[in-house]
């Protein structure tokens, strides 16, 4: 029987540790959301969230599902020898430069032939922009790859600060600079320098969160990992990398839709409610970072009584942390999007919206994850399917009645959706203790 007393040990201290990280992050990504908003206003703050947005689609697509089984085998090395484990991080980046030099390429053709940013009839400029692009989208594949690493080995604080913690952080100073100087630009140059601020944060993040992997924790010499090893790591990988591709066309596609059936106004609303919304998400991260390797272990050793504890625990902690957020912000929806200037609280309901979805996701736990790592990465592949598949099909439905509110709820029945199907899995595998 599980019971309060076993929540209020180590694992619920380490959960309120993570809990603090993970705020230092959220709080960050607030903080860029609410600089880019006064500084480029209702009309174009829209435009360089939604850069942002592209650039994380093009690096989960360049990061081909290495980084879920990167983690798991971290988890599985943990306290071990983890010169394996160096290896193959080492071969994951070789591998995964080819497919972000072809995202560069399709984003970049986005950039000058759909919002026109970078033209230019000069070669030097327009080679010039296309490296650019190609490196920040590398530096943050790269981060994001580091990151799972720290996840697997337990490093709640790294695992948080390489997942763009620092590159949040180092873009809102810089961005920050140009609220106080530079207003005196005209909002086009402005942009302009918010993608240039883009790229020198993630290449300071990069050589910082390198340091540290490579010089202070994988300092082992290079093992290479036997062949069943390698089987089992890219086949892991593959089925992991087909839910990332299903879960990125879920979550991003209303965006894609809102900028073809709707107006930027409506997705600068979106994306600033999503980015208030996710303090919701945090306390789910924050309980995971320190659950999930756990799981992957308890799984390991067939040690199911020990895993279904620790998912009960990522229950109960999430929602009585999240709920109590839910409901404070829910009430002051209007007054919280004032802050990010004029004409954004008209989103309030946007954010009511999205603030139930994520409510739900706390009263759910970190149910994709713990499937995924209890070896129902099949069954979470085929309820992400069913998710995109409905979310496209209400934002066609919604986004043209009713703009960013109608990119809202189709969020929460694609998001409610998933979750529901992904804890009627976990439930199914507990019960009968199948894998």
């Amino acid at each position: 029987m599980f019971s309060w007393g076993k929540l209020s040990g180590s694992s619920f201290i380490a959960s309120i540790s993570s809990l603090f990280f993970r705020g230092i992050s959220v709080i960050s990504s607030f903080f860029v959301g609410w600089v880019v908003s006064r500084l480029l206003g209702v009309e174009f703050a829209g435009q360089a969230l939604f850069f942002l947005t592209c650039i994380t689609v093009a690096v989960v697509v360049s990061t081909l599902g290495y980084d879920s089984a990167i983690s798991k085998l971290s988890a599985e090395l943990k306290g071990g020898s983890l010169s394996k484990l160096k290896d193959v991080l080492l071969v994951c980046c070789k591998r995964m430069i080819f497919p972000t030099f072809c995202c560069s390429i399709l984003f970049f053709i986005y950039q000058v032939s759909i919002t026109n940013t970078w033209s230019s009839n000069s070669w030097f400029h327009t080679i010039f922009t296309f490296i650019s692009t190609f490196i920040c989208i590398l530096a943050l594949t790269f981060l994001n790859i580091f990151s799972y690493v720290f996840q697997g080995l337990g490093r709640i604080s790294l695992t948080i600060f390489s997942q763009r913690t620092v590159f949040n952080i180092l873009l809102a100073c810089l961005l920050l600079l140009a609220l106080w100087f530079f207003k005196f630009m005209t909002v086009e140059w402005l942009l302009r320098y918010t993608y240039i601020a883009i790229l020198i944060s993630a290449l300071i993040s990069l050589f910082l969160i390198s340091y540290v992997i490579f010089d202070k924790i994988l300092k082992d010499e290079r093992l290479s990992l036997t062949n069943e090893e390698k089987s089992e790591f890219y086949d892991f990988g593959k089925h992991a990398y087909r839910i990332s591709l299903a879960q990125l066309v879920s979550i991003y596609s209303i965006q894609f839709i809102i900028s073809i059936l709707s107006n930027m106004e409506s997705m600068s609303g979106y994306l600033i409610s999503g980015r208030v919304s996710s303090v919701l998400a945090f306390f789910i991260l924050a309980v995971s970072n320190v659950l999930m390797p756990s799981i992957a272990r308890s799984f390991h050793n067939g040690n199911y009584a020990e895993l279904k504890g620790n998912y009960k625990k990522s229950v109960l902690f999430s929602a009585c942390m999240g709920i109590p957020v839910f409901l404070v912000m829910f009430v002051f929806a209007k007054e919280i999007l004032s802050l990010f200037g004029d004409g954004f609280d008209r989103f309030h309901v946007v954010l009511r919206v999205l603030l139930v979805g994520q409510a739900i996701n706390c009263l759910t736990g970190a149910s994709d994850m713990v499937l995924t790592y209890m070896g129902g990465v099949k069954s979470h592949k085929r309820n992400v399917y069913i998710g995109v598949i409905i979310s496209i099909l209400v934002s066609v439905i919604l986004i043209p009645l009713y703009g960013a509110i109608g990119a809202a709820i189709a969020s929460l029945i694609s998001s409610s959706l998933v979750n529901a199907l992904d804890v009627y899995c976990i439930q199914r595998r507990l019960r009968f203790g199948s894998v």
